[in-house]
């Protein structure tokens, strides 16, 4: 995928870090470029890119957009420019992918932009939290006559995203006000060049904050995992 593979191991062990870091943490902030982590994926046996939607580019733009042009059963469609709440990517797929990994596209630093982050874990200590979100039941709405029914938990990650995922049943609607009320753990400000944050899309949620600016991109890859 990428056109200038990672041959140096060295610099393969940064994004190999990374990722282990947000395994740990939840999340990991890096030194390094989309395009660097997309080739340490591609020459890596245990980890490889998929795509949100099979219309999607390996490496996909965010940007704040209008309802009226966003895609369907997406956030965007529901907030338009607006703040984007607490939520995963890839909720509407089987499986969703392990990691989110974004860097800012915009070359504007003097209008920051900030994504909020917040551990999954502390949504669910409690054991009748950890009953809604293990068997709350939400109907999700992959497109193309793809819906299934699903929990917000299946003991190994957290699928939720409230543009796709509809609850139905009152334990699902329990899940949705608690996400709702949810303050982020951390707050990452897209000032500063050069970076990457790294999200482990499996254990914690991710929002953003309201801007009508165009001009204020990311750049998305999704990383799934061999499982061992």
């Amino acid at each position: 995928m990428s056109d200038s593979p990672i041959r140096d191991a060295a610099t393969k062990s940064i994004y190999e870090r990374g990722l282990e870091e947000a395994a740990r943490a939840g999340w990991a902030v890096i030194a390094g470029t989309i395009e660097g982590m997309c080739g340490f994926v591609d020459q890596s046996e245990h980890y490889s890119t998929t795509k949100a939607r099979t219309t999607d580019n390996v490496i996909s733009e965010l940007r704040p957009t209008g309802s009226e042009s966003a895609e369907p059963r997406s956030l965007s469609k529901i907030h338009g420019s607006k703040a984007l709440p607490l939520h995963t990517d890839g909720a509407h797929l089987p499986e969703p992918p392990k990691y989110v990994v974004l860097e800012s596209g915009s070359e504007v630093t003097d209008d920051v932009s900030e994504t909020f982050v917040a551990r999954a874990n502390p949504l669910f200590t409690g054991r009748s939290e950890r009953a809604d979100w293990s068997n709350g039941i939400f109907l999700v709405d992959g497109g193309a006559q793809n819906l299934f029914y699903a929990s917000a938990y299946s003991g190994h990650y957290v699928r939720f995203d409230p543009g796709c995922m509809t609850p139905a049943d009152a334990r699902a609607r329990r899940v949705c006000r608690l996400v709702r009320g949810t303050e982020p753990d951390y707050v990452h400000r897209w000032g500063d060049p050069g970076k990457l944050l790294i999200l482990d899309n499996h254990h914690v949620l991710h929002g953003r904050d309201a801007s009508d600016a165009p001009h204020k991109v990311l750049r998305r890859i999704l990383v799934s995992q061999e499982t061992r």
